[in-house]
């Protein structure tokens, strides 16, 4: 008998939880422009994207992800600088053709009214030498106008 209630008390301690509420007491800076973008040699064109941050405690409906529009995107390639043009079916993507170089000093500065601007500098690396074996295309759940790419490739 007392290795029963033994076992169902075990049962019942497995099974049982508790909850401690942790107030957030940190700084919470406001929200701010995220700026994604890669820079490969060889590549036709610059492509960045301009997000607004969430606060990971916001109660909000507004989906993660959510690209910002009509802000000024300008890139110093190598000391000249160059704008580029919002895409206007998809706000908050931005573009310009340019053929990137092995060594090419590429800074990005995004400016939006309400935030502080968004910067971003790197060196363009060497092309890499690979083989695309195959290359296969998925829609995004939840993400209209989004896709990933997936490829299989051989590094020589």
């Amino acid at each position: 008998m007392k290795q029963h209630i033994l076992i169902i008390a075990a049962i019942a301690l497995l099974f049982s939880s508790c909850e401690k509420e942790i107030k957030f007491n940190g700084h919470y800076s406001g929200e701010k422009l995220v700026l994604f973008s890669n820079v490969n040699a060889g590549s036709e064109q610059l492509t960045l994207r301009l997000y607004k941050s969430r606060f990971f405690l916001a109660e909000t409906e507004e989906p993660i992800g959510t690209t910002k529009g009509g802000a000024v995107v300008t890139a110093e390639i190598n000391g000249k600088s160059y704008t580029l043009a919002e895409d206007p079916e998809n706000r908050g993507n931005y573009s310009m053709p340019y053929k990137a170089q092995p060594g090419d000093v590429v800074s990005i500065r995004a400016h939006l009214e309400g935030f502080a601007d968004a910067t971003s500098s790197t060196v363009v690396p060497q092309k890499p030498d690979f083989e695309i074996l195959s290359c296969r295309s998925e829609a995004v759940n939840d993400t209209p106008g989004f896709r990933n790419v997936i490829f299989r490739v051989k590094l020589h």
